[in-house]
């Protein structure tokens, strides 16, 4: 469980001590950002949709494990809490928000269901704030070189083309197969079941992103030129996602029961290493995450970012 911070000079200070006074005498954040994002949700036993949809190696290390994070790395994690509790506030009468449900594969909160005029059920909407390369991939944009329509060549030959050849452009597109939306696919389909055990039938999915880096150059070099997008997503079927939730609710069961570390994430999981190295709150826990980051000290095994 997160137990503390990790202070600006590398030390950890436990969240009462923070609390209570800052031991370098002047904070890295003001008390109130500290205290909210000091609160942890304690185990329950009954594990949560995004608990199922991570890792399960992850997931058990932060169970058993005292482990402390840096709040200045927590910065988009207090946007997307603030960005929620906004929302909360618009409900009406044609919707729910922050409705939190639960089954015997685990619990979760879902942030809005809204009725539409004549639908047979409802858009079920999780709010997302999401990096533009990710907001690129949940989407499909993919980029796309064409000739010059007007004829143009080039005069000059260069890397990738020689003089004489027809100019090339650049423009994105949208496909359908490039679409990749991770682990919200399968968070907003176990949502979906949850609202429909409950009575309350779906008639579509979506995912609400606000774009973390939006309007910025890096994000429209990728395709990305909103600050906001509504992703659709395929509703999967209800056996397919029983099986996926009620294996991964017994994989973390069985290790918390047995003390075991599960299997390591897949490569995916880890996303090529980036995961481990930069991403991850309880790698000094696991054997994969202490050898990717000693590669980040050893510039001649990787990175180094010293």
């Amino acid at each position: 469980m997160r137990t503390g911070f990790i202070c600006p000079n590398g030390t950890t200070v436990a969240f009462e001590t923070c609390m209570s006074t800052c031991p370098w005498g002047d904070r890295c954040l003001t008390k109130s950002t500290l205290k909210h994002l000091s609160a942890v949700r304690p185990w329950t036993g009954k594990p949560s949709t995004t608990q199922l949809v991570n890792p399960t190696r992850i997931e058990m290390l932060k169970i058993t494990q005292s482990y402390a994070t840096d709040p200045r790395n927590m910065a988009f994690a207090l946007l997307g809490t603030r960005v929620h509790l906004g929302l909360a506030d618009a409900d009406t009468d044609v919707s729910l928000l922050e409705e939190h449900l639960e089954d015997e594969l685990g619990t979760g909160t879902a942030d809005a269901y809204e009725l539409e005029p004549g639908a047979e059920g409802g858009v079920l909407t999780d709010y997302k704030t999401w990096g533009s390369y990710r907001v690129a991939r949940a989407l499909g944009i993919v980029k796309v070189r064409y000739p010059d329509p007007t004829g143009a060549v080039y005069k000059r030959s260069g890397p990738g083309y020689t003089a004489g050849q027809p100019k090339m452009l650049t423009r994105f597109e949208t496909d359908p197969n490039a679409v990749y939306l991770e682990d919200a696919e399968w968070q907003l389909n176990h949502y979906r079941l949850r609202f429909e055990d409950a009575g309350y039938p779906v008639a579509r999915l979506q995912i609400e992103a606000i774009v973390r880096d939006g309007e910025t150059m890096t994000a429209r070099t990728r395709g990305v030129i909103h600050p906001i997008y509504l992703i659709p997503v395929r509703t999967l079927p209800d056996d397919m996602v029983r099986t996926y939730f009620a294996n991964k609710r017994d994989a973390l069961l069985s290790a918390l029961e047995s003390g075991k570390l599960p299997p390591e994430c897949t490569t995916d999981e880890r996303w090529d290493g980036r995961r481990c190295r930069y991403y991850c709150d309880v790698w000094a826990f696991c054997p994969l995450g202490q050898q990717e980051h000693a590669a980040l000290r050893d510039p001649e095994e990787g990175e180094n970012v010293a």
